[in-house]
Order: structure tokens, then sequence, then C-alpha cells
């Protein structure tokens, strides 16, 4: 078997070295044909109707490919209310000891000591466009093309039901012809698919984006130095009493510009906090994972607004009307510099640079940061209660404009999830891969939505009313749906633990299901709970997020990876970019910022992100948005 092809660093250092060799397994001994199909029986109205299974049982390992950490990571449950009955119902588990993330390195980086040591897993899940195309390429991977439509006829149905679904399905899934990942569908195309749908029914399911984006900050710091800005206890006490803030609530403390947000951090440092022995730093540069959230998130301070429109790999300039690599922007170069000058003066922590994911993780717990940001959720109230800390961290809005006359954003809502399945030849058999497809599309059943949104009916998390709605009558998973509550009780229930059977499923809030518990709940009077405070609390309640134009497909980078080889290889090659740009971060005087600011230009560019490949990504972008392209170029903020 030809080794695989990779143009990553250390994939070509594995191949090299000869590690792969041999011809690709296929999978399992073969199993016996399965005994029924569980998403085409009659007569199910809940999973608790179904049989217990007398097929094959599976326990998968499961590989979560996408970003560099997996948040649930090490959440396992502790109460199991949902996993074991699937298991009894579908023969199908997942193994919470041999399922694993990227570890905190990058994709193919995860690939190249699978081939090393030869260990695959059962599926993967996220795993990058071009990897998967990889791997089907090289034979590891399963073809999908005729077993989703054979297998999958729940899902299919809701496919065909339109026009705008199938198109995506088509131009996401199909490759040269060929389908070898399955992507489920999103929370947006409930407008087509369910009947009874309207826009006022569905807003809080699918509630309007917020128009700036966010810090979490201290609130015991922040009331010292800013004593204007109330706690985050003072915000519940309002939305209990009133339901709802006024602008001057929402807008008691904001951000308003670089220089503001650097005297926050000099106001923080110059208290000389310390958290259990430790320093308390007003600010860190990295999370023990990639740059995502400082410069994909925090680049809000520049004016780039609020969302993906606008990464380090790539943006739509308006001045230019075309695509262009922002690292060569000198806008984009001076937001770097800022962050680094953070670190040289003493207001980011040093340690952040080298600590893992759990490392930053139990600092974050300990209060040992007074602002956290981007991907990084705050420690809930409960944890923070159980630390014997006397605080909460509370939002404090980056009150910058987007600049419009630079930065776009478009309305390129997904109707197909983010996360892809893809299904490992040298583990699974055909009959495997079909029981896991039945699997999947049994949660595109009424039964299966229903469990997808509210556990087995013996679970005792709910109950069925006289008029056929559900009611929680568990108060603690009720409030982490439905009011923001701790979600401790998802991990604890194995609901959201690691491996996150939520991305299989359709499960949470994140996901298109009719039995969404906030449309169970719409025409009863909602308890106010406290913890819900943050649905209130947004921006967009004063400031609305503009109308910008449709597009078929966005300009974020890792769509394009399947479509323009230079963007493929330079994402191949991201650990490395992530690494130089980390580097340029950790400069310690302004010239060795400039020489590796120049050294991670001069990377992307060997790695295939150059003149050329900005080129070729911008005609398959105007290709693809041939009907929305006048739209972008010459739309206006009313």
């Amino acid at each position: 078997m030809k080794k695989l092809r990779i143009v990553s660093l250390a994939l070509a250092a594995v191949l090299m070295a000869g590690i792969l060799a041999g011809c690709s397994g296929k999978g399992k001994n073969e199993s016996e044909p399965l005994p029924y199909a569980i998403n085409e029986m009659d007569g199910i109205d809940i999973i608790d109707d179904l049989p217990d299974w007398t097929g094959e049982q599976l326990d998968l390992s499961v590989w979560y490919g996408a970003g560099t950490n997996n948040v649930a990571i090490g959440r396992t449950k502790t109460n199991d209310k949902f996993q074991g009955e699937l298991t009894r119902a579908t023969g199908i588990s997942f193994s919470e000891k041999t399922s694993f993330d990227n570890g905190g390195e990058s994709c193919d980086a995860r690939i190249a000591k699978m081939v090393s040591t030869k260990s695959w897993p059962h599926i993967g899940i996220g795993v990058e466009g071009n990897i998967a195309t990889m791997l089907f390429e090289e034979d590891k991977i399963y073809d999908l093309t005729e077993m989703v439509p054979k297998y999958m006829p729940n899902y299919m149905s809701y496919v065909n039901s339109h026009d705008d679904i199938k198109r995506e399905f088509n131009r996401r899934l199909f490759h040269n012809g060929k389908m070898y990942s399955w992507t489920g569908l999103s929370k947006h195309s409930s407008q087509y698919l369910d009947p009874e749908y309207t826009p006022e029914r569905y807003k809080n399911v699918t509630p309007m984006g917020e128009s700036r984006n966010w810090v979490w900050v201290r609130d015991d710091i922040l009331k010292t130095i800013r004593p204007e800005a109330h706690t985050a206890q003072e915000l519940k006490d309002i939305y209990m009493q009133k339901g709802s803030f006024t602008k001057e609530q929402i807008l008691d403390y904001t951000i308003t510009s670089m220089d503001e947000f650097k005297k926050l951090l000099q106001d923080i440092k110059a208290l000389n906090i310390t958290e259990n022995g430790r320093t308390v730093w007003p600010f860190y540069i990295s999370e023990g994972t990639d740059n995502w959230s400082l410069l994909a998130e925090m680049d809000a301070l520049a004016g780039t607004g609020y969302g993906d429109a606008v990464t380090y790999f790539g943006y739509y300039d308006v001045q230019k009307q075309k695509l262009v690599n922002p690292a060569k922007e000198d806008w984009f170069k001076d937001l770097v510099k800022f962050f680094n000058e953070l670190y040289r003066e003493g207001l980011a922590s040093e340690e952040a640079f080298i600590d893992t994911k759990a490392a930053f993780d139990q600092k974050k717990n300990n209060g040992e940061y007074a602002i956290l940001y981007g991907l990084t959720a705050p420690p809930s109230d409960e944890v923070l209660a159980a630390g014997g800390k006397n605080y909460s961290y509370r939002k404090v809005f980056i009150d910058i404009p987007v600049d419009h006359s630079r930065f776009l954003n478009v309305n390129a809502n997904r109707l197909l999830a983010d996360y892809n399945v893809i299904f490992f030849k040298d583990m699974l058999n055909e009959t495997q891969v079909e029981q896991i497809l039945r699997f999947l599309d049994f949660f595109y059943t009424d039964a299966g939505m229903k469990f997808a949104m509210w556990g087995p009916e013996k679970s005792g998390l709910y109950k069925v009313n006289d008029d056929g709605t559900f009611e929680y009558t568990d108060k603690k998973f009720e409030s982490a749906m439905l009011y923001n509550g701790d979600d401790q009780v998802m991990y604890d229930y194995g609901y959201k633990s690691f491996p996150v059977i939520t991305t299989m499923i359709g499960g949470s809030t994140s996901y298109f299901n009719k039995f969404h518990p906030q449309l169970m709940y719409a025409n009863k009077e909602k308890e106010r709970v406290a913890s819900n405070y943050v649905n209130e609390f947004k921006i967009s309640k004063v400031i609305p997020k503009a109308d910008y134009p449709r597009a078929a497909q966005s300009w974020v980078v890792y769509n394009y990876t399947g479509q323009v080889p230079g963007v493929k290889k330079m994402w191949d090659a991201r650990q490395v970019i992530e690494d130089a740009l980390k580097a340029v971060l950790a400069s310690k005087t302004e010239d060795a910022f400039e020489k590796a600011y120049k050294e991670f230009v001069a990377i992307e560019e060997r790695n295939g992100y150059d003149d050329a490949c900005l080129d070729e990504f911008n005609k398959v972008f105007n290709e693809i948005n041939a009907d929305y392209m006048d739209d972008i170029r010459n739309w206006k903020e009313k």
C-alpha cells in the first residue's frame, strides 16, 4: 500500500522514517447481519419502546479531531442517565478509556502518532476536511456514497425535503463524486423542517447573534477599580426583579479602545492580588492550545466585530474587494505587536506560554487570571464556591464598532452541522458501519429527537403533560438546558461527558430538534432563574447586529481545504504556523519581534499561503458565491 501522503512536516518525518508499511486492514472479522433496523421500526414513540438489542455490542473508540483540545476531555459521567439506555437499545457504547482528542496538537500531528503506532480509532469526529480526504485516498476510511442513502432513510428524507439543504449536502459532503464523511443537520435547518416554524417561535432556539465581543472579568477586581460596574450578583438581582436590563446597566462599564483595555490591565496589576499565594495575572496570551481565542476573538479590539469573519488566516477586505492574508496587513501586525507588548510589560503571564491546557484550566479555576476571553468559559459559580471563592466572572463588552470600511461579515448559517463523522476500515467491518449509521439515523426519528433533548423516560428527568408536551422534573438538568445554570450536571449524567454523545445524536441546545425544550416551554410561564441573566445581559439588546449580506459559503479558510491546494497545504502545516505565531507573541524585544514576525510570514508562504494561493482562493470563493457577490461588494451599513 502507498504510504500516507501528508504534506505537514510531522507526517513527512514519519513517512521518511518508513514507520508505516504493509497493506490497509479491512476491519474486524465479518459480523452477522443486523437482527433489525432500529431506525425503521414502527410504533416507537420514545427510545424506551425499543427492545433490548440482540445483535453485536460495539464499544467505540472516538477521536475528536477538531481544534487542539476538546473541552470535555477528562470530564466523565458519574450518574449516567443517557448512555446506558443507548447501549441497551442500540448495542453501541462510547469508550471513555480509549477515546481521545488531539492532545494539544494539530489534527495532522495526531494522525502522525496514529501512523507510527498503527493504532486507529473506530470513528473520527470533527476531522479536518483535508485530513479526511487524505485518509480516504489512502483507503483508511469507508466510502459512504451508497451507505448513507441506504442506511439513513430518515436523515435523507430531511436532506431531500428542501433544495437549500440538498445543495449544501452535495457541496459539503461530496468530493469528486464520493462521500466519505457524514454530517448531521444544524439548528438553522429548523426553518425548513418544522412545519410549525415561525421566527417568533424559534427566537430563543436560534437567538440573534451578538453585535460586539466581550471578555469575562473577576467581579471583585472589577468592582474595586471600576466602581460603576455591577457585580455578577448585582446583575442577577436586577434580572430577578425586572427580568431585563436597561441600556445603562448593560453598558455600565465597557472597553472602548485598545488604550482603555491596556489601562484596565494596568489597574488590575497595580492591585498586586494573589490567590492561594499565587499571582493573579491581568491577562494571558496563550491558554494551552492554539492562538484562536487571542487572534480570532480578541481581534475585536481592532474593530473586526464578533464572530469568525476575521481570523488570523484570512478575511474579506472591503477596501481591496477581495480575500486577503491578514499577516501581510499593517493593522494585524500592529494588533499582534500590541499583545506582545502586554507580555513584555508584565501584564500577561509568562507561564501561560508553556502551560498545558490542563495546567491553564487549573489556574483559571483558582482565579489566577483576572480576565478570561474567547473560547475559554469562566468557572461556574458552583466550581468557584467549591474552591472557597467569594467572587464570580461577569461579561464586560468590547464596545468597539465594526470598522466597516475594512471588515465585513456575512450571513452564511450552515444548514449542516460543523462536525463530520468518518469510519476507519482497520477497526470496523461494513456491517458495523451499517449499525453505527442506523444508530445516527435513529436521531432523525421523533423517538430519537426526544431522547436527544430529554433522555429516556425511565431516567426520571421529565414528565409528559396531558397536552403531550414534556416538562423537566430534574431541576438541575432543567436549569442547565434552559436557564444557563451550572452545566456540570450534563457531564455527570453522561450527556456532554467525554466522549461527547451530543455531537453524534444532535443533542444539547446547539442542534436542530423540533422537540427542543425552549419550544416545549414556549407557551408556559417560565420560572425566572438567576443564572439565566446572561441571556438578557447582551449588548445586542441595545446595539443590534448589522444586517449583513448572505453568502452560500463564508470565507473561513478551513472551508476551502478541499478546493484550493494552497489552502490545503497551509492548513496541513497549521501546527508549524501556530508555533511560529506564538514565537512572535513571546518575543522579548522589539528586534526579536520584527525578526520573528518576518519568519512567521515566510513560514506561511513556504507552506502554500502565497499570492498565487490567494488568487486561487478568491477565484473559488467568487465562483461558489456568484449569486451573492454583488451584494457582498456593494453592502453598506444601514
